[in-house]
């Protein structure tokens, strides 16, 4: 290919993740100057470029068509590669699935200590906690359908189940860690791990509950109230009092 096309592309993250996903297989059955100039820009990218576009692909095709109507072959198809190339980054859809969850747990992690745990160190944790719980209701709205979709199909996938299972520990034990500050010194880990199982359970309950029914299930005044009420009941040793 006329190396002077290939000049000054050479950012993968300016184009659609999804016009990133041709190979160079595509290109033997002929393709369009548009397919072309996304074949330009894929051939530099590392291979977890490579897995991370596989993965939204995924994603999508799992958003639009459920789980169990998802493919290889619709997923290959919406990237324009071949099967070979799938299977050179991923053994299957279980694995993308998995790899999917993975990557959840990774970005939900990293932002919640990165907002949480400042949070909690300032004069009014209650205060921006609760605004980072808010910011968090953001990004749940954007992930809660394909979520409930994941979750129909635990009962029937060991797979499924054991990788929503290995999410939610992680998540709550980001949670006790974030909160830890908060707690009183007294409180055992016991206790301290089954506040974080409530939380998380009552946080994808509200935003699960607002997708429904979102004129009187708010999750955002929701969790505000709530606020309020565990810093009663953690106590008043945590800074003056303030209104969430």
């Amino acid at each position: 290919m006329d190396a002077n096309r290939t000049k000054g592309r050479r950012g993968p993250q300016t184009l659609p993740p999804v016009a990133l996903g041709a190979s160079a297989d595509v290109g033997a059955r002929g393709t369009s100057p548009g397919v072309d100039a996304a074949l330009d820009v894929l051939r530099p990218m590392s291979g977890e470029q490579k897995r991370a576009m596989i993965r939204v692909a995924a994603y999508r095709c799992f958003s639009e068509g459920g789980y169990h109507n998802t493919t290889v072959d619709k997923i290959c198809e919406s990237l324009g590669i071949s099967k070979g190339s799938f299977y050179w980054y991923y053994s299957g859809k279980q694995a993308v699935f998995t790899s999917i969850l993975e990557d959840w747990a990774e970005t939900v992690e990293r932002e919640m200590e990165k907002q949480f745990a400042d949070a909690v160190k300032g004069a009014n944790p209650f205060v921006a906690l609760t605004e980072a719980l808010t910011m968090e209701v953001r990004r749940g709205r954007h992930i809660m359908y394909i979520w409930l979709e994941f979750l129909s199909q635990a009962g029937r996938l060991p797979y499924v189940r054991e990788g929503l299972a290995s999410f939610h520990q992680r998540i709550r034990a980001v949670i006790v860690r974030v909160l830890a500050p908060i707690f009183p010194a007294d409180l055992s880990q016991k206790d301290r791990e089954a506040l974080g199982t409530v939380i998380l359970a009552a946080f994808m309950g509200l935003v699960s509950q607002e997708l429904i029914d979102p004129n009187t299930a708010g999750a955002t005044d929701a969790i505000r109230s709530f606020m309020v009420t565990l810093r009663h009941l953690v106590g008043s040793h945590v800074g003056p009092t303030a209104v969430c």
